[in-house]
């Protein structure tokens, strides 16, 4: 029933509809499930899906002012970074990461250094190479020092993504090959091999 509700908003599409969501998406105490559901729907708010969230019927599509929810959901989002519950932090960051929040940066970065979750970690790290932002720079060091190997691996992925000096990335890919497992070695190996020749 929830779920059909939170559906009904984002197609009705009305600011009422829509600070309805937003509301619920930070009330506290509410299934975390739905919470969670509610941040994914405004994070499509702009352009759902033609096809329902609920029963999958076509619906059509359907285009909104993305800069006006923007503005509306900047803070509330970014507050619920923080927030206990792993779906609804998850949720979060992934809505972050589709309206270009780049409020949340500094949020984002706690997340890749401290989140208890290595699923949110690797996401923080994912939305903020999303967001271009400073912060990744300091990310990246992080995650590929993190204790989880699934966390180092993902910053090995996303480190040819980034925007950050090759000096840099040569200087942290070799401590990789010096330190980390055998398939990270092999991941910076390869990713060296990518870099200009001056670097390799």
């Amino acid at each position: 029933l929830i779920r059909r509700v939170i559906s009904a908003n984002l197609r009705v599409g009305n600011d009422s509809a829509q600070q309805r969501l937003i509301a619920y998406a930070a009330s506290e105490g509410k299934p975390a499930a739905m919470r969670a559901e509610a941040i994914d729907a405004l994070s499509t708010w702009a352009k759902p899906s033609v096809l329902d969230r609920v029963d999958g019927r076509l619906r059509g599509p359907v285009t909104r002012d993305a800069g006006q929810l923007k503005s509306k959901v900047t803070e509330p989002f970014t507050q619920l970074l923080q927030n206990k519950e792993l779906a609804v932090r998850m949720s979060a960051v992934k809505a972050v990461a589709k309206l270009n929040i780049k409020e949340g940066a500094p949020q984002l970065l706690v997340l890749v250094k401290t989140d208890r979750d290595p699923e949110v970690r690797v996401e923080a790290l994912r939305t903020l190479v999303t967001l271009q932002d400073a912060a990744t720079e300091a990310a990246i060091k992080s995650a590929l020092a993190d204790k989880e190997k699934s966390v180092r691996v993902a910053g090995l992925d996303l480190l040819t993504n980034m925007n950050i000096g090759k000096d840099l990335m040569v200087s942290l890919l070799n401590d990789v090959i010096a330190t980390k497992t055998v398939e990270e070695k092999q991941a910076a190996v390869l990713t060296l091999g990518k870099l200009p020749l001056q670097y390799s």
